[in-house]
């Protein structure tokens, strides 16, 4: 019953359906727990602690990740402790704490590696990249995920080869690309739309909207930013600080090409929009 209950939580968990999700992963942690079976608990754990992570609660994310890491350490479990410290680096990371996230992902790489458990190999690639994008250091921070693109396209790993398609497009982004940055970033709200992942679908609508703001297509971007936000809204993912910032300041720009009455008619309008209608429409050429 436990591993089913882990497995049903997992399937509603990337469907952004957290609310089952954590429901689930809570009874079937009682269960691993009753039953003294350590392995499958810490799994759990880290399972719940990126469902707490993913709705803005960092703390209980840290908690149910450093109870997991003890496990693993007392089971002498190598693979999971390579996870783990992959999912704390992970952690620190989206709260910008670079310095301590690099270090775990370095970490959980080498034994990644080491064993060879390429997922777990691509997912510390993507995050370096990611964290490299974010200091300036475009040159490795590409390097990196195109090597964890190889990889998850060797695995054929959807869900990884969507996030690192979607963080290689920040660095185009960054970079002032912006032909290639709306090609990857199309490919990834692709990938995440078939899988259903709906928390990266509002995250990509929001990168689309600025694009579509660049190109001069204001009130386009002020639907979109409005859709993005009705689905975090609908999910329960709420950004995080950094996120946040940029977010407003996106929103400011947008308002003022706009100006106030047509951006809030596109916001409305864009809130009301179905997932579908809304994707749609930020693939439009």
């Amino acid at each position: 019953i436990a591993d089913t209950l882990r497995n049903l939580a997992i399937a509603a968990s990337m469907q952004s359906n957290y609310a089952q999700a954590n429901t689930w992963f809570e009874e079937g942690l009682a269960l691993y727990r009753r039953l003294e079976r350590p392995q499958e608990t810490a799994n759990m754990l880290m399972n719940i602690g990126s469902l707490a992570a993913m709705q803005g609660d960092y703390e209980r994310a840290l908690g149910t990740y450093r109870e997991a890491l003890s496990l693993a350490r007392s089971e002498g479990n190598r693979q999971q402790i390579a996870r783990l410290l992959y999912n704390l680096g992970w952690l620190y990371q989206i709260q910008g704490e670079a310095g301590a996230a690099r270090g775990l992902l370095e970490e959980s790489l080498a034994m990644s590696r080491g064993q060879g458990d390429l997922r777990a190999e691509a997912a510390a690639l993507q995050q370096l990249g990611s964290i490299a994008r974010k200091q300036g250091e475009y040159r490795q921070a590409c390097e990196l995920l195109e090597e964890c693109i190889g990889l998850t396209r060797e695995m054929g790993d959807r869900q990884r080869l969507a996030d690192g398609l979607s963080e290689l497009g920040e660095v185009a982004l960054e970079e002032q690309d912006y032909e290639r940055a709306r090609s990857l970033f199309v490919d990834s709200i692709s990938l995440y739309r078939e899988l259903g992942d709906r928390r990266s679908v509002a995250s990509l609508l929001a990168q689309l909207a600025f694009l579509a703001g660049r190109h001069g297509q204001a009130s386009r971007a002020a639907r979109l930013l409005g859709a993005s936000t009705a689905l975090r809204a609908q999910i329960g993912a709420p950004l995080n600080a950094g996120q946040m910032a940029e977010f407003d300041g996106l929103v400011a720009t947008v308002r003022a090409a706009c100006g106030e009455a047509e951006f809030t008619a596109a916001w409305i309008a864009g809130e009301a929009l179905p997932l579908e209608q809304a994707v749609a429409e930020a693939l439009a050429a």
